[in-house]
Formats: C-alpha cells, sequence, structure tokens
C-alpha cells in the first residue's frame, strides 16, 4: 500500500479513537484508563509481530541510538501526550479537545525545521497558518 493509504486508515483510527476514549472515560481516572489503553496496545502488538514471524530479525537491526530515541517517542507521545488528552476528554467535548490536540504535526514541522534542518516550503508554510486558523475558529464557533 501506499504512503497516502496508510496515512488515510491512520485517519480514520485516529477518529474512531475519541468516540472509544470518551465514552470510555466516564467512569475510571486517566491514568487508569491509559493503563488499560496501553494493555490493548501491548496485546495488540505482540500478537501481531508473533503471526508476522520475523521478531528475532527485525530486532537484530534496533542499536542503541535507536532503541532510546523510540524509548523517547514511546514515553512522549504514547504515554504523556495521550495521558494530557484523555484528561482533556474528560473535562472537555471532543468537538474542542481534538482539534487543538491534532494540531500536533505543527509543533512537529516547527521542531524538524530547527533541529533537523528540515525545509519548509510555501505550500506548507500556508498549510500550517490555514491548520492553525482551522483550529481557531473550530474553538471559537
Amino acid at each position: 500500500m501506499s504512503w497516502l493509504t496508510w496515512a488515510v486508515i491512520a485517519a480514520v483510527f485516529w477518529g474512531v479513537g475519541p468516540i472509544f476514549a470518551k465514552l470510555g472515560l466516564e467512569k475510571p481516572d486517566a491514568l487508569t484508563a491509559l493503563l488499560i489503553r496501553s494493555v490493548a496496545v501491548v496485546a495488540v502488538l505482540i500478537a501481531w509481530v508473533l503471526l508476522r514471524g520475523d521478531l528475532r530479525s527485525s530486532l537484530a537491526q534496533v542499536n542503541g541510538r535507536t532503541l532510546v530515541l523510540l524509548l523517547l517517542e514511546g514515553a512522549s507521545a504514547s504515554v504523556l501526550a495521550h495521558f494530557a488528552y484523555f484528561k482533556a476528554l474528560q473535562e472537555g467535548s471532543i468537538a474542542g479537545v481534538v482539534p487543538i490536540a491534532a494540531a500536533y504535526p505543527l509543533i512537529s514541522v516547527a521542531l524538524s525545521v530547527i533541529l533537523l534542518g528540515s525545509r519548509l516550503s510555501v505550500g506548507k508554510g500556508i498549510g500550517a497558518i490555514v491548520t492553525v486558523l482551522g483550529v481557531y475558529l473550530l474553538q471559537r464557533y
């Protein structure tokens, strides 16, 4: 499948996920809910990797730097960001929380320009501005 197909699949699941999260956050606190979510993630990933059958060769490709970077990504995106997201969903509406949380690519793009030397085209710059405007409009009206 192409990157575009994968991106659309991601968008669909990220679009459905908040509905489950909001409904599931009615009773437990955000940290307990995140733990339950994370157990589900680990179970699905273990099954998927085992069914794929190449765990040993895949792990052999992971060096120390890669391991540290992926652990940092997991701690920041999967734990800290999702905890904050769950707390926001408990207190706010999906319509209010999701557009702000979904504006994270703006931070990623800015950091990639600053830290990685990525180039920002005019089109991507305009896209970032439109994204900020869209988040503002979704929050305001």
